[in-house]
């Protein structure tokens, strides 16, 4: 399946796709997880990122005291990777399992990237423009945490 059937299938994905620049859409591949299967185990080194648009899937957690937590189910459209990319992390902190068959859109982590820096720039230059001031100056915020230097357990705590 191309990513163009897939918007056919399950046209609210179209929202979160209509502006990928076509060199990336021609790369995205589209695959089926079957219900009770593995998207994403933990720990794992996150090499791309995925929009769930058909299907539900639940994140699990494994803390260091051993616990095992489901911390939320998702249903389409959700996302795979989006978290691990922002925070600047190479390996996942959460395992995603398939609830019901998922159909999930792919790009390379790279292609991912590379959105997120022309988005970013495209938001800073939107917020100097209106504002005046740098949307990267933590003084602007009243809280800002950086979990790549503490985790996410750890975050949570300070939260």
């Amino acid at each position: 399946m191309t990513l163009t059937e897939l918007e056919a299938a399950a046209p609210a994905l179209k929202e979160y796709t209509k502006n990928m620049p076509e060199d990336i859409r021609s790369r995205c591949t589209v695959r089926t997880h079957a219900a009770g299967s593995i998207i994403h185990q933990k720990n794992m080194e996150l090499g791309y990122f995925g929009i769930v648009a058909k299907g539900e899937n639940r994140v699990i957690n494994e803390f260091e005291n051993g616990n095992v937590y489901m911390i939320e189910s998702n249903k389409a459209i959700d996302f795979i990777g989006e978290v691990t990319i922002l925070a600047g992390m190479s390996h996942t902190s959460v395992t995603i399992e398939a609830v019901t068959d998922n159909v999930v859109a792919y790009i390379s982590r790279r292609d991912a990237e590379r959105i997120i820096e022309k988005t970013d720039k495209n938001r800073s230059t939107y917020c100097r423009y209106y504002t005046g001031r740098d949307w990267e100056d933590a003084s602007n915020y009243d809280l800002c945490i950086n979990t790549s230097q503490l985790g996410y357990e750890r975050s949570v705590r300070v939260i």
